[in-house]
């Protein structure tokens, strides 16, 4: 059975069997069990812990309302990176006074003190905690149908961040085409990430962002089988399901269907699904494209020229997408679906080399339509726009994410030749995930 009607049945029969007065504690994921619970109950019971717990994960320090997931995050980010997360930690003390007292008064300075010298007993403490399984951390979730007009988020540590906007002028009770998704795991002292990026594609009475919404569903199905094998083969084998039963429960519910660029990144590789337009870039002190488009501008990527006029009439046509490998027959009181031979093809899927880049940047076909194409002698040469994200990517990620949605918006109503370079503004909906690796 495929892996998300799989989950529904299994979650449906676990609401049957659920007894409303039975109360059992969650025992988190990842971390061995003795461990973590004699380690968080001592930590959360000290007023002093949770206050610097409350200032790393960026709650109210007065308030200290920090549980065990957010001692947990810390041990995490602490097994990665011990050296960067004493240093946050201890910036994020810097500014604590004693109340009734200035900053530099006498009795502030004791107070950093104690502060301080309690943060090396839980900087000991994090060392000596054993993460011995994969266990999730941050993550960004951004449902197009729950988007009134845009919407940002990232990540704590800004290790990520996302941007999805509805294009200029669309009614107001429309939603953006736009669903995406990033997960942060670790594995040990490993950071795994999985993403997805799905964008609706309306027929008939189809609605875009309910497509979308419906296939990141599907997606955070296999997210959780990734986690118990975080490796390049179950990846790609993972993937490849997804695509599969996206593609026939797609066509089964909607008259629509769905592009979708998804991955799971391990270490310096990734395991990518690449279906129609949506675009996967490498930063480094340049960008680089990683994906072959669909559509007519996957021809020019490999090196075909193709007319201007024909470039800009099929740019954003994707000739292929979830929903479209199947085909719905309406008959007489009678609907059904044909499924023909589901077949991916190697700029589908595929696996990269990453190691050259300290970014990957996630976007719809919405961004890159409004970017600068080269012509030589009335032909499209060069439709990677990599030159135009390199510039646009000289940040971190949130900088990076708003500079490409900024600059996608300002080129939508632009028509504009300068030195064999041309925008043709479209106005499209907007989707870009910026992230770390």
């Amino acid at each position: 059975m495929p892996v998300f009607l799989h989950r529904q049945l299994q979650d449906e029969e676990s609401e049957l069997k659920k007894n409303p007065f039975e109360k059992k504690e969650k025992i988190s994921e990842g971390i061995s069990v003795a461990t973590i619970a004699s380690y968080a109950e001592k930590v959360l019971s000290d007023v002093q812990y949770t206050g610097i717990l409350a200032r790393v994960v960026g709650k109210d320090f007065e308030k200290r309302m920090v549980d065990k997931k957010d001692f947990e995050k810390f041990v995490s980010v602490y097994g990665i990176d011990p050296k960067g997360a004493k240093v946050r930690t201890i910036m994020r003390l810097i500014p604590i006074y004693k109340r009734g007292h200035q900053w530099h008064s006498i009795h502030s300075k004791r107070l950093r003190k104690k502060y301080m010298e309690k943060a090396e007993m839980l900087f000991n403490i994090a060392e000596r905690v054993d993460i011995n399984s994969l266990f999730t951390s941050d993550a960004i979730e951004i449902y197009g149908r729950d988007v009134l007009k845009a919407e940002e988020r990232g990540t704590e540590f800004n290790n990520a961040y996302a941007v999805v906007e509805k294009k200029p002028r669309k009614r107001r009770a429309s939603r953006p085409s736009i669903s995406l998704l990033l997960q942060e795991m670790y594995f040990g002292k490993r950071r795994v990430v999985a993403f997805g990026m799905f964008d609706g594609i309306k027929e008939g009475r189809a609605k875009e962002h309910e497509i979308s919404s419906f296939a990141l569903d599907i997606f955070k199905s296999y997210v959780e089988l990734f986690r118990a094998r975080p490796d390049e083969e179950n990846a790609s084998g993972l993937l490849g399901g997804f695509a599969k039963e996206a593609d026939a429960l797609i066509s089964e519910r909607f008259e629509g269907g769905c592009e979708a660029l998804a991955g799971f990144v391990f270490g310096n590789r990734a395991a990518i699904l690449k279906i129609g337009n949506p675009r996967l870039y490498g930063i480094s002190n340049s960008a680089k494209c990683l994906t072959t488009d669909d559509g007519i501008s996957g021809l020019v990527e490999i090196g075909e020229r193709v007319a201007r006029r024909e470039f800009l009439k099929e740019r954003g046509i994707p000739f292929a997408y979830l929903g479209g490998f199947s085909q719905k027959i309406n008959g007489k009181n009678i609907m059904k679906v044909l499924h023909s031979e589901f077949t991916l093809g190697k700029t589908n899927l595929f696996c990269l080399d990453i190691s050259g880049f300290n970014m990957l940047v996630a976007l719809n076909k919405g961004v890159w339509m409004n970017a600068p194409f080269m012509e030589e002698n009335g032909n499209v040469v060069d439709a990677s726009a990599e030159r135009w994200f390199s510039e646009l990517s000289n940040g971190d990620c949130r900088k990076t994410a708003r500079n490409i949605s900024r600059a996608a918006r300002e080129n939508m109503n632009k028509y504009e030749e300068n030195g064999g370079f041309f925008v043709k503004g479209s106005a499209q909906d907007v989707g870009v995930l910026a992230f770390a690796v």
